[in-house]
C-alpha cells in the first residue's frame, strides 16, 4: 500500500502501478519474511528472559549462598495449599510418616498375591510347597507334562505374577545359599539333585504360576521376569557358581515351557546378552563364565547356532577385538566337541578370521593354532558322521554303492557323480512333473538313500545347488550387441528345474507330516545348503581373483521365496508362512553384503520382493518387523563407509538408488515401521547423508494427521499429538548399558 501510494504520485495509470507492485513484491518477499522471523526471534528472546530473569535470580542467589534452591510455587499453589497438613510437601522430601502411605499400599499388593497364590493352590494336596502342592519329581523331560491351567484357575494379574515370581526366587535363593553351605566348596549340578529337592520343587512352582497367569498377561509378566533373572545371571559374573547359572537357565527354560514352547516365548537373548558384551573385556574369569553362560543357552535350545554367530561377528570388529575373538574360538571349539553345531553353522565368525592379517607374529601364529584346532574337530566330526551314514546302508541291496557315495564328502567324485546322475533323470520330466511322475523320482532318490538321514539330505541339497550352477554358468552364450560388455547371457533351465525340485520336497513333507515344524526345518536345510554353496563360491572367487556371479543364486533363491505368494494387503498373512518367514531372513542375514559383497544386488532385491517383504510388514501383531528391521539395517551398515566418504563409484551408486527406492515403498505403504525404528536407522546413515536421514524422518503413523503449518495463529504445543510419545521400538539404552549406572547417579545427585 505504500509503494502503492508513492507510485500513485508519478503515474496515472492504474494498471501499470498495480503491475509494479507486484514485481517488486514476488522479488522481495524472502527478504520480508527474513526480516519479520529476524525482528520476531529478537523480541522473543527477550520476553523470555524477562519471564525468567526473576527464577534464574533466585536460583543464582541459592547457590552462592550456598543453599539448596527450593521453588516456593511447588509448595504454596492451588493443590498443595487443598492437601491435609499431614500429607502437603514440605522442603526436604517426604517425612517418615508420608513415606507410611507409600508403604500401606505395597502391603496390600503383598496380601492380594498371597490371596490369589493360596485360592490357586487350592485345588492341590498338602505337601512342602505352598504355592502347587509340592509336586514332586525330577524336573528332566516332564516340564510340558503339567496339566494347563484352565480358564477358571487362571486368575493371576500381571503385578500379583511378578510378585509370585519374585516370591519364589528369594526362596530359590534361600535353598541355593543352604545347599552351598552345606557343600563346603564342592561342586554340584542340578543332574545331582535329587528328586525331592527343594529347588526342583520351586522350579515346578514357577511353571504353575506362569500357567496361573491371565492370558492376556502371562506372557508380558514371564518376559519381565525372565529379563530379572537374566541381569541376576550376568550379576554374579564376579562370584560365579556353576550351580547357581544352571538353575537360572532351568528357569529360563520351564517358563519358556510352561508359556507353550518358543513360538509363543520368545525373548531377545542376543540383545539382553548385548548389554553385557563389555565384561568380556575385563578378566579371564569374566570371559570364561560369559562363554559358559552362551553354552548354558545353546544346551537349553535357548539360543541358536546361527545367532550366536550373527552376534560373533558383529562384537569381533573384523578381527580388531581379540577379546571377543578369543571368546568366539573357543566357544565354537566347545560346540564342536560337544556336538553342538557345525562349522557351517558360524560361516560368518569364520569368515571374518580368515579376513585377518595381523602383523604381531605372535598372534599370527596363536590364531593358525586355533584354527587348526577347530578344523581338525571339525574333519573329526564330519568322519564320525560319515561313518554312520556309511554303516546305515546295507550291502545286501543293490544300491549299496550309491549308499557309500552318499555318505562321502561334498567334493568326493563318487557323491558329485551320483548326485548328477539323478539330476540328469529330474531334467527329462520335470517341466511334465505331475503327482505320480513326482512320486517315482521320490522312490529312486529313497533308493539311493540321498534323503535317508538329515546329513545325507543337507550332502544333496548342497552338491546338487553347486552342480546346477556350474551348468548354468558353463552353457552361457556369449553377450548380444548392445548387451553389458562382458556379461553373458544365462539359461536358467537347470536353476528353475533345481527350485521346483526342492519346493516339490517341501510340499511333500507338509503333506506328510502332521508338525509345521518338519515343513520348515527341511526349508533351512534347503536354504542353508544354498547360502553355504553361495558362501564358499564367493570366497572362491575371491582368493582366485575370479569374477562371482550372483545370477544363478539370485534365479534359484528367488524361485524359492516365490512360493510364499503375495499377500493381500487388506487381509493378514497366513500364520504358517511367518516361521518361514523366519528361515528366510536367517540366510538372508547370514548372505548381507558385509557378508558377501558380490551378493549385494541380488540381495537387495530378494529382500525387497513383493513374496516376502509384505508378508514381514503384515504380519500379524507386527511379528515380522523386528526382522525387517535387522535385515535393512544391515543394508545400511554396509554402505555407511561409502556414504560417509561422499564419493560414490558407480556400482555403489545403484545399490543406494535401489535402498532408496525400497525405503521409498516402506515410507508410502508402512510408514509407520520407518517411525518406529528411525531411531536405529538414522544411527547407521552417516550425517551427511541428508537426503536418506530426511526420507525416514518424515514418516509418521498413517492415523495421525498433521496439521497445515501455514495456519494462522498455529500454536503446536495446544494440539494433541504433541502430547503423544513417539513409539521407539529399538533398544536405545544399550550403547549406554556400562556406563547407564554412573550417569544415572550423576543426574541424581548433580
Amino acid at each position: 500500500n505504500h509503494l502503492r501510494t508513492l507510485l500513485a504520485q508519478a503515474i496515472s495509470d492504474q494498471t501499470v502501478i498495480e503491475q509494479i507492485v507486484q514485481v517488486c513484491s514476488n522479488d522481495n518477499v524472502d527478504l520480508g519474511a527474513l526480516l519479520i522471523e529476524k525482528v520476531s526471534m529478537e523480541k522473543s528472546i527477550r520476553e523470555i528472559d524477562e519471564a525468567l530473569a526473576g527464577a534464574f535470580q533466585a536460583r543464582r542467589a541459592a547457590r552462592e549462598a550456598g543453599q539448596v534452591f527450593v521453588d516456593a510455587s511447588a509448595t504454596s499453589g492451588k493443590y498443595p495449599a487443598e492437601l491435609q497438613e499431614a500429607l502437603r510437601p514440605r522442603a526436604g522430601g517426604l517425612q517418615p510418616h508420608q513415606l507410611r502411605v507409600y508403604e500401606a499400599f505395597q502391603r496390600a499388593r503383598l496380601a492380594a498375591v498371597s490371596a490369589a497364590a493360596a485360592a490357586a493352590a487350592a485345588g492341590g494336596s498338602a505337601g512342602p510347597s505352598p504355592l502347587n502342592g509340592g509336586i514332586a519329581g525330577q524336573l528332566g523331560g516332564d516340564l510340558k507334562a503339567l496339566p494347563p491351567a484352565s480358564a477358571q484357575q487362571a486368575t493371576l494379574t500381571f503385578s500379583q505374577a511378578l510378585e509370585g515370581y519374585q516370591l519364589i526366587y528369594g526362596r530359590i535363593d534361600t535353598a541355593l545359599r543352604t545347599l552351598q553351605a552345606q557343600l563346603q566348596g564342592r561342586e554340584v549340578t542340578m543332574s545331582m539333585l535329587g528328586p525331592d529337592n527343594e529347588i526342583l520343587l520351586l522350579l515346578r512352582d514357577l511353571i504353575t504360576i506362569t500357567q496361573r497367569t491371565q492370558v492376556a498377561a502371562r506372557s508380558e509378566s514371564a518376559m519381565t521376569f525372565s529379563e530379572s533373572i537374566f541381569t541376576r545371571m550376568f550379576e554374579s559374573i564376579s562370584n560365579p557358581d556353576p550351580l547357581r547359572l544352571e538353575v537360572f537357565i532351568a528357569i529360563l527354560e520351564a517358563i519358556r515351557d510352561a508359556c507353550g514352547g518358543s513360538k509363543v516365548f520368545s525373548p531377545n537373548f542376543i540383545s539382553w546378552l548385548g548389554k553385557y558384551a563389555v565384561l568380556v573385556s575385563n578378566d579371564e574369569t569374566a570371559r570364561k563364565v560369559y562363554r559358559l553362560i552362551l553354552i548354558l543357552l545353546l544346551r537349553a535350545k535357548l539360543l541358536r547356532c546361527p545367532e550366536v554367530d550373527n552376534f560373533f561377528v558383529m562384537h569381533i570388529e573384523e578381527g580388531r577385538n581379540l577379546f571377543w575373538l578369543e571368546l568366539a574360538l573357543s566357544f565354537i571349539r566347545q560346540c564342536l566337541l560337544e556336538n553342538m553345531g557345525t562349522v557351517y553353522e558360524f560361516g560368518g565368525t569364520f569368515e571374518a578370521v580368515t579376513k585377518m592379517r595381523p602383523a604381531n607374529a605372535t598372534l599370527k601364529k596363536q590364531l593358525q593354532k586355533w584354527l587348526l584346532d577347530v578344523k581338525a574337530l571339525a574333519t573329526a566330526q564330519e568322519e564320525q558322521k560319515a561313518a554312520g551314514g556309511g554303516d546305515a546302508a546295507s550291502p545286501a541291496t543293490a544300491s549299496s554303492t550309491a549308499a557309500a557315495a552318499v555318505a562321502g564328502t561334498p567334493k568326493d567324485p563318487a557323491v558329485r557323480e551320483l548326485v548328477t546322475g539323478l539330476l540328469d533323470r529330474w531334467l527329462r520330466v520335470w517341466n511334465a512333473v505331475n503327482d505320480q511322475v513326482f512320486n517315482s523320482f521320490l522312490q529312486l532318490m529313497e533308493q539311493y538313500g540321498v534323503l535317508k538321514t538329515e546329513e545325507s539330505a543337507d550332502r544333496f541339497f548342497r552338491v546338487a545347488t553347486e552342480i546346477c550352477v556350474e551348468a548354468c554358468l558353463r552353457n552361457g552364450t556369449p553377450a548380444a550387441a548392445g548387451a553389458e560388455a562382458g556379461v553373458a547371457a544365462l539359461n536358467f533351465t537347470v536353476i528353475d528345474a533345481l527350485s521346483k525340485l526342492f519346493l516339490l520336497l517341501v510340499r511333500l513333507a507338509d503333506k506328510e507330516a502332521t508338525n509345521m515344524n518338519v515343513r520348515v526345518n527341511l526349508l533351512s536345510r534347503v536354504l542353508n545348503a544354498a547360502a553355504r554353496a553361495i558362501l564358499d563360491d564367493h570366497e572362491a572367487k575371491k582368493i582366485s581373483k575370479q569374477n562371482f556371479d550372483q545370477r544363478p543364486y539370485y534365479r534359484l533363491l528367488s524361485n524359492m521365496s516365490h512360493d510364499l505368494g503375495v499377500p493381500d494387503s487388506k487381509q493378514e498373512p497366513s500364520p504358517a508362512v511367518f516361521p518361514m518367514l523366519a528361515a528366510y531372513t536367517q540366510v538372508f542375514l547370514a548372505l548381507q553384503p558385509s557378508a558377501v559383497p558380490g551378493f549385494a544386488y541380488s540381495w537387495i532385491q530378494l529382500i525387497s520382493r513383493r513374496s516376502f517383504m509384505p508378508h514381514l510388514l503384515l504380519a500379524k501383531g507386527q511379528k515380522g518387523w523386528p526382522y525387517m528391521h535387522r535385515l535393512l539395517s544391515a543394508q545400511l551398515q554396509f554402505l555407511q563407509p561409502f556414504l560417509k566418504a561422499g564419493q560414490l563409484h558407480d556400482s555403489v551408486r545403484k545399490l543406494y538408488k535401489g535402498t532408496l527406492r525400497v525405503l521409498l515403498v516402506l515410507l508410502h505403504d508402512v510408514p509407520e515401521f520407518l517411525s518406529d525404528y528411525h531411531l536405529s536407522f538414522c544411527d547407521l546413515i552417516p550425517t551427511n547423508c541428508v537426503q536418506l536421514r530426511n526420507l525416514i524422518l518424515s514418516a509418521f503413523p498413517r492415523s495421525m494427521r498433521l496439521p497445515d503449518p501455514f495456519t494462522p495463529n498455529l500454536k503446536v504445543d495446544v494440539l494433541l499429538e504433541t502430547a503423544q510419545a513417539p513409539r521407539i521400538l529399538t533398544d536405545y539404552s544399550a550403547p549406554l548399558s556400562s556406563i547407564k549406572a554412573h550417569l544415572d547417579n550423576y543426574m541424581t545427585l548433580r
